[in-house]
């Protein structure tokens, strides 16, 4: 069934031609997953999903994406949008001059009427605050309550795939257990995410599947529990598996072999 699937095959993204970024990358997400992509700075996670968004102008250079059975190469942003695919960017993207409600009815633009009334009770039920603030500026809410913003404003588009890029950033620890949380509740209301974040054991708590990006390529995959039980991705991602030299200081032995 491929309504709401989404499919990269051999994906390559250079930046100005010259500086290839992917190298190869294939990955699948399922209707009503979340999957997981793990990986260290400058991976390529954050290019993997502005490429699939349409957001690098003229990329991927080789391979094929395609979801609900349309090929995305070659689209703009907004097509790609319409399509059922919404891209929380790093960073939150809000706009920090505007209200959240201004927000709010940009993220509806895709829909013919805007924001419909439902849609904006569904979304105060995951943002509780968000009846009181409406008219005040989003650059003047917290952290964890403007990712928040651009997780409602994104879900406003009545998307089948939400693409989340490293939500947790900058946020303190009991945020980003409320993050988490509403990251799996809009799961289990259907839609499918594909979440980039540095965070591994929180993404692997809530992934159904996860990949491992390396150098742009990726070197293992397999379901959440499998790769957060893998000794490779517990020493290199979860903090585990260190190993005490003969001086007494901890170290980590990092052994990467994915095979």
């Amino acid at each position: 069934m491929s309504e709401g699937r989404l499919t990269a095959i051999n994906v390559e993204t250079a930046y100005h031609g010259r500086l290839t970024v992917l190298r190869g990358v294939s990955l699948t997400v399922l209707p009503g997953q979340i999957v997981a992509i793990l990986g260290g700075n400058g991976a390529g996670k954050t290019t993997l999903l502005r490429t699939i968004s349409g957001l690098i102008p003229g990329q991927p250079e080789k391979g094929t994406i395609e979801f609900a059975g349309r090929r995305l190469n070659g689209l703009d942003p907004e097509d790609i949008a319409r399509l059922g695919i919404a891209h929380v960017l790093e960073g939150r993207g809000i706009f920090p001059e505007l209200t959240v409600d201004e927000n709010l009815q940009l993220g509806a633009y895709t829909l013919r009427h805007g924001a419909r009334p439902e849609d904006l009770k569904r979304m105060a039920a995951l943002f509780p605050v968000l009846p009181t603030r409406r008219h005040q500026l989003a650059g003047t809410l917290s952290g964890g309550e403007q990712q928040m913003l651009a997780i409602v404003r994104a879900l406003l588009m009545r998307p089948t795939l939400l693409m989340l890029d490293e939500p947790s950033l900058g946020l303190a620890p009991l945020l980003v257990e409320d993050i988490f949380q509403t990251i799996a509740t809009v799961n289990a209301s259907g839609v499918a995410i594909l979440l980039v974040e540095q965070n591994a054991r929180m993404a692997l708590s809530v992934a159904h599947y996860g990949y491992v990006l390396e150098n742009g390529r990726m070197v293992l995959e397999g379901a959440a529990e499998d790769l957060a039980a893998n000794p490779n991705v517990q020493e290199l991602y979860l903090g585990v598996g260190r190993e005490p030299s003969v001086k007494g200081y901890q170290r980590y032995k990092t052994r990467r072999r994915w095979a």
